[in-house]
């Protein structure tokens, strides 16, 4: 449980490290604040600042800010892989291949509530409940059938 909490939280920063003979820091910087301030604008949050590493020239710095509100799952539980779980967390989408479980009444517009399945044992395809060890990522909409 002690794990999954941590995975569950926030980096405090993201660091993205870069080709120096390609790029500048300011390079980089406008290149990924327009992204970062849209993702922002979307949620209603302030964009964070980015800066470059006060030591280490390749790398800038992106401070997390979260978490920002806890999340009460909502519709239709799907399950997904570990690994997927824990790229949504990173702000990441779930596509197809990353669902392990969902039910068949799933229809596409359908609020969907997304739990990871913390030890593997989800069959690809399930349809029915799944009652193996899992941990709630968020919430959704499901955009396919």
């Amino acid at each position: 449980d002690t794990l999954l909490r941590c995975l569950a939280t926030p980096p405090s920063i993201t660091t993205l490290r870069f080709n120096t003979l390609k790029y500048t820091t300011d390079d980089v910087i406008s290149s990924i604040k327009p992204m970062i301030d849209e993702v922002f604008d979307e949620r209603g949050a302030l964009p964070p600042q980015i800066n470059q590493h006060p030591v280490i020239n390749d790398i800038v710095i992106v401070p997390g800010i979260g978490p920002q509100r806890t999340i009460t799952p909502e519709g239709k539980k799907i399950i997904v892989g570990l690994l997927c779980g824990l790229a949504v967390m990173r702000g990441a989408q779930v596509f197809a291949p990353g669902v392990m479980g969902a039910p068949k009444s799933l229809s596409k517009g359908d609020l969907v509530c997304v739990f990871a399945d913390i030890e593997g044992k989800c069959c690809k395809g399930l349809t029915t409940f799944y009652d193996g060890h899992t941990f709630f990522v968020g919430n959704g909409i499901a955009m396919q059938n």
